[in-house]
C-alpha cells in the first residue's frame, strides 16, 4: 500500500498518510507518535526564555543596526514567534487561524454539555432511602456553586433551571430543555418592572400560581420566560428558549449510563 491512496482520500476527503503496519514494533511506534502528536504539552518555562535569549544573540547586528526601533522590534518578535512555533510544531494556517479569531474546526451542529446524574439524583429523591441516596450522591458527585445573597450562602444547582422553570414549559421534556434553554440575565430595568408586578398582584390578592413567575412574559422579550419565585436567581435571571433544537446536541457528560442487563435495575429505569 502506498503512503497516498487515492481510494482512501477520496472516502476521507481530507489528507491521508498511509501505510501497512506488518510488526507489533511498527504499531507501537505509530501509537507513541500519534499520542504525541494529539497531546502536546506547553512549553516549559526555561524553553521559553532560552528561546528567546537564543534569538537576541543571533540578532545582535541588526539590534545595533541602524533600523528605526519599531521595526527592530517587529523583526524580533516575528522571530521568536517563528521559533516557538516551531518548538510547539504549531504550523502557520492555525496560528493564523487564532490570530484572525477563526475556529480551529466548523460543525454543522452545536454541542452542550448535559451532567446527567444530577438529574438523576433530584428525580430519585421522590421514592428513595436516605442510604440510596447518599450512595447516589457518591456516583455523581453532585457540585453547587455557592452565592451570596442578602449576607446568606445559597447552593445553585444547573438542576434548579429545570425544576424551577416557568409554568409555560412544564410539559417541555428534559432533553428538549438541554437543547433549546439556556439561563441569562436580564436588565435591571425589566427585573424591576418584574418585581413591582409581582408586588402589585400580591396586594391585590391575585392568585400566586398566576404570578409565580416573578415578572411578566410581555415584560421579558420574545423566547423568554422567567423562573418561579423558589429558583435562587429568580430575581435577576430567566431562561431562553431558543426556536430551533434541531442543530443542537447534548453531550452526555458524566459515568458510563447504566445498562439494562447489569447492574442496579432500579437505578437503570430511574435513569431512562
Amino acid at each position: 500500500m502506498n503512503s497516498i491512496t487515492p481510494p482512501v482520500t477520496y472516502i476521507f476527503r481530507c489528507n491521508t498518510d498511509v501505510t501497512s503496519l506488518n510488526s507489533g514494533t511498527a504499531v507501537k511506534e505509530v501509537v507513541i507518535y500519534v499520542s504525541d502528536y494529539i497531546t502536546k504539552s506547553s512549553l516549559k518555562t526555561h524553553v521559553i526564555f532560552d528561546s528567546i535569549k537564543s534569538i537576541f544573540a543571533k540578532n545582535c547586528e541588526m539590534i545595533s543596526g541602524s533600523l528605526p526601533s519599531k521595526e527592530k522590534a517587529r523583526q524580533l518578535m516575528t522571530k521568536v514567534v517563528n521559533l516557538l512555533s516551531t518548538k510547539m510544531e504549531m504550523g502557520a494556517p492555525m496560528i493564523c487561524m487564532y490570530l484572525l479569531g477563526n475556529p480551529d474546526h466548523y460543525t454543522d451542529h452545536k454541542f452542550v454539555n448535559f451532567y446527567w446524574q444530577s438529574y438523576v439524583l433530584e428525580a430519585r429523591r421522590v421514592w428513595c432511602s436516605d442510604g440510596e441516596l447518599d450512595a447516589d450522591a457518591a456516583k455523581s458527585a453532585d457540585k453547587y456553586t455557592l452565592i451570596k445573597q442578602k449576607g446568606k450562602l445559597v447552593g445553585l444547582s444547573p438542576v434548579f433551571d429545570y425544576i424551577y422553570r416557568n409554568k409555560e414549559l412544564e410539559n417541555m421534556n428534559l432533553y428538549d430543555w438541554v437543547c433549546q434553554c439556556t439561563r441569562v440575565k436580564i436588565s435591571t430595568k425589566k427585573a424591576k418592572d418584574g418585581k413591582k408586578l409581582l408586588d402589585q398582584n400580591v396586594l391585590d390578592g391575585s392568585d400566586e400560581s398566576d404570578t409565580e413567575a416573578g415578572s411578566p412574559l410581555d415584560k421579558l422579550g420574545k423566547n423568554m420566560f422567567a423562573f418561579t419565585r423558589d429558583h435562587p436567581l429568580h430575581k435577576g435571571h430567566a431562561t431562553r428558549v431558543s426556536p430551533s433544537k434541531d442543530t443542537i446536541i447534548p453531550n452526555i457528560v458524566g459515568a458510563t449510563l447504566p445498562r439494562r442487563n447489569q447492574g442496579d435495575q432500579e437505578y437503570y429505569c430511574s435513569t431512562m
